[in-house]
């Protein structure tokens, strides 16, 4: 069971209850499904089209790459790496023509300025020690001009309704909750600012996933939101598309930022 806590020093929520390690990813995506490479469309695909058109592009933390599939099926020269190592063996034995990895984000084996763009969704939430050198590692790979297209919870305005009213007991750095740390739900505003501090450049700022902001935050939306979340029935993404449409200002889970790196 995942506990949120709200750091007041950080100004993020820090979620407890399942250790983010390379064996608990390994087993989360033992059970997802294969049929992931069926997929034919991506929320991102049309955000990285829009800023880049063609080149290099690295996934970092690509799990079972599928979007670097999808992104190969769009003619880029694509790359993924994950420290999942199970998992990277496994998507070489199901998808041989996929070039996916066993590397760590923090230290990535390529020379400077090899990529056009890179990919990172939901990743630097999930280290305890911060995402500091996983930018650093950014700026060293990406091409003066490239572009980083990166998404992660944030504190949406919803969540900050929570926070004002104490809705989240005060996070203590205690021994115990830090072994079982899982991830956090970032500020996206000091994400900005982290990223600008690298050499990099605000492009544009995406909320999304109104669905998933919503049921994870309102107990009363948790079910019927549930339900509308898992299913991938065309009524149902006309669902999540219109509440996200309508409400991710207000509480979107994601917050994708696409920065590009100063020349």
């Amino acid at each position: 069971m995942i506990t949120s806590y709200y750091d007041k020093e950080n100004r993020r929520i820090v979620q407890v209850g399942t250790v983010s390690n390379p064996g608990f990813w390994d087993n989360h995506w033992k059970t997802n499904p294969v049929k992931v490479y069926s997929r034919k469309h991506s929320f991102v695909l049309p955000i990285i089209k829009k800023f880049l058109k063609k080149g290099r592009i690295l996934e970092g933390g690509c799990g079972l790459g599928d979007k670097v599939y999808l992104l190969q099926k769009k003619g880029y020269e694509a790359i993924g790496v994950d420290y999942a190592k199970e998992t990277v063996e496994k998507v070489k034995n199901l998808m041989p023509s996929l070039d996916i990895r066993f590397a760590d984000v923090r230290q990535l084996p390529f020379s400077d300025e090899f990529f056009d763009g890179y990919l990172s969704l939901g990743v630097i939430e999930h280290f305890y020690s911060g995402y500091g050198q996983i930018i650093k590692e950014m700026r060293r790979v990406i091409k003066k001009g490239g572009f980083a297209f990166v998404g992660f919870p944030s504190l949406s305005l919803l969540r900050k309704i929570k926070i004002k009213r104490n809705f989240y007991p005060l996070w203590e750095e205690k021994e115990d909750l830090v072994n079982n740390f899982y991830q956090f739900t970032l500020d996206h505003n000091k994400v900005i600012n982290d990223f600008s501090r690298e050499g990099f450049q605000l492009k544009h700022l995406y909320l999304c996933d109104a669905v998933k902001g919503i049921k994870d935050e309102v107990a009363f939306f948790k079910r019927p939101f549930q339900f509308i979340y898992d299913k991938q029935s065309l009524y149902s993404k006309a669902l999540k598309y219109g509440v996200s449409r309508i409400f991710s200002w207000f509480g979107g889970h994601l917050a994708l930022t696409v920065f590009s790196k100063e020349k």
